[in-house]
């Protein structure tokens, strides 16, 4: 399978007090200059523009399995619709990997080595 970017949108006007819907109407525009097929997928940057995706591909008659959508977080809303099989959701786990840093940090304060992955 061929991977090919048909373009990014800048943020899509998302803010965090009014998602999803101003995410909708840049993805339809995408839609409609690609149709039957031109997208193959849509990787979110945030739970919320995913959400927006999926109201955009739903609008335009087509399916989560025709058009994934995918994005990272975890939050409740977007869980709800991986549940549904609608999207894909990748928990960012901040209190885990805030841990990991710390621990990595201390331990290199102290003089002890850390191994690194090959």
């Amino acid at each position: 399978m061929k991977c090919q970017s048909v373009g990014t949108i800048s943020n899509c006007g998302w803010t965090p007090t009014a998602p999803p819907v101003p995410i909708a109407i840049p993805w339809g525009d995408w839609l409609n200059a690609h149709p039957n097929g031109g997208i193959s997928g849509i990787i979110a940057q945030n739970d919320d523009m995913a959400l927006g995706a999926l109201q955009a591909v739903k609008s335009r008659g087509l399916t989560p399995t025709e058009v994934p959508v995918t994005s990272i977080d975890g939050m409740p809303d977007a869980i709800q619709a991986a549940k549904r099989n609608e999207i894909t959701t990748f928990l960012q786990d901040a209190q885990a990997q805030s841990q990991g840093a710390l621990d990595v940090a201390l331990r290199a304060l102290a003089g002890k080595t850390t191994s690194r992955a090959p």
